[in-house]
């Protein structure tokens, strides 16, 4: 197709044209433009078009008539076109978009909880959830808008008085912050700030008695706890015997530990771990199972359902009713460094003890060896110690 020069007399020249009957003319400007030329029996018509091929498709969009709208104008217009589809690679029109409302605490927190849901243990994710319950305040708000500021003035500073709720959930919260990002809902963890703004004490690995005042202090923790229930003193007193994990605890059976002089329980690091049973625990057991309840499956059951675990936060609720600077987790650390310091039990067994995975991978590959004999030599040793700590409060 030819391209020609269009100008305003051109262009008048054929609007006045007529026709017989209605025929269509294209002439193409030397800019590009091309130009729709509509005759009939009563006049003409002329229609500016864009009309060009790119990539392989025709593009074809009108862009106004003539003498409304100049060949100035339209050629300006051509060329905004060519410019936009160039660029991209369409002539329709950006639709300008609103934009989406951000969404909110209690949504996106939601979605977190079905991703820790699918990947933690069924208990952990309830005690998890019972967690984020103190932040329900926050749900309605947009996630754009919550601070770390603002976390803590309207969750935190009202959980002073219950220290362990504040530090579990600040853990928690930290680890929602981390999955914002990770899902970019936002561009940083918006709760980073409660490291410094919450402060809470220290973990239970740290809470323990200095070696020098270790029997004082447990001997006065065994005091303090001499009028409780027979029950809960069990239950203080086998943690003490039998320093697994708490979660590993509340997992025996009472039908797995009665008359048995050791109990398997998968651990933190390991699927089957045999415990030995000091005397002692066993004795424990064996009034467990003399005073046990209807119904109840597990050593140490819930106060109100029989068929359930004890509640996991029971030992420290006691602790921190009585002003006991201590937790249940920190057993184990004191255990390890009496046996160290004070008996002759290797380091390596100590640490056996506990469950916990000693030396590299090659010491690991050559050395399978359980050493449960000596295991529960160290066990007994630690046992007798505790036993004397607890004094005339020995119920069993």
């Amino acid at each position: 197709m030819a391209r020609v020069k269009l100008t305003q007399a051109l262009l008048n020249r054929l609007l006045s044209q007529t026709s017989p009957k209605v025929t269509f003319r294209y002439l193409v400007d030397e800019s590009g433009l091309t130009l729709v030329h509509r005759t009939t029996p009563t006049g003409s018509t002329l229609l500016y078009q864009f009309r060009k091929r790119f990539k392989g498709h025709l593009f074809v969009k009108a862009i106004g008539g003539y003498p409304a709208m100049s060949i100035a104008t339209a050629r300006h217009e051509f060329a905004a076109m060519v410019t936009q589809l160039v660029h991209t690679g369409s002539l329709e029109e950006e639709q300008v978009k609103e934009p989406a409302a951000a969404p909110t605490f209690g949504e996106l927190l939601d979605q977190f909880l079905e991703f820790k849901k699918a990947r933690v243990k069924a208990s952990t994710f309830r005690a998890v959830d019972n967690l984020f319950r103190h932040t329900a305040v926050l749900r309605p708000m947009p996630i754009t808008e919550v601070t770390a500021q603002i976390a803590y003035e309207q969750v935190f500073s009202k959980l002073t008085d219950r220290p362990a709720i504040m530090a579990n959930l600040k853990i928690h919260i930290l680890s929602f912050g981390r999955y914002l990002v990770a899902i970019e809902a936002t561009l940083k963890n918006p709760f980073e700030g409660l490291r410094i703004l919450v402060q809470t004490e220290q973990g239970g690995h740290l809470r323990t008695f200095a070696d020098n005042e270790l029997k004082e202090r447990m001997t006065d923790l065994f005091n303090k706890c001499a009028d409780l229930p027979l029950e809960q003193q069990a239950l203080i007193h086998f943690h003490f015997f039998v320093p697994l994990r708490k979660a590993e605890v509340y997992s025996i059976t009472l039908d797995q530990a009665h008359n048995a002089t050791e109990v398997t329980v998968k651990t933190k690091t390991m699927d089957a771990f045999t415990m030995p049973l000091p005397e002692q625990a066993q004795k424990i057991v064996a009034w467990m199972y003399e005073h046990k309840r209807p119904l109840q499956k597990f050593l140490f059951c819930g106060r109100r359902d029989p068929t359930a675990k004890v509640n996991p936060t029971t030992c420290q609720q006691i602790f921190e009713a009585r002003k006991i600077d201590f937790t249940i987790h920190s057993v184990r650390s004191c255990m390890t460094q009496y046996l160290i310091k004070y008996t002759d039990v290797k380091e390596t067994v100590a640490n056996l003890c506990l469950s916990h995975v000693v030396g590299g991978a090659v010491e690991q590959a050559y050395n399978r060896g359980s050493y449960l004999e000596e295991r529960r030599h160290a066990l007994q040793l630690w046992a007798d110690f505790v036993e004397k700590c607890i004094g005339p409060h020995k119920f069993y």
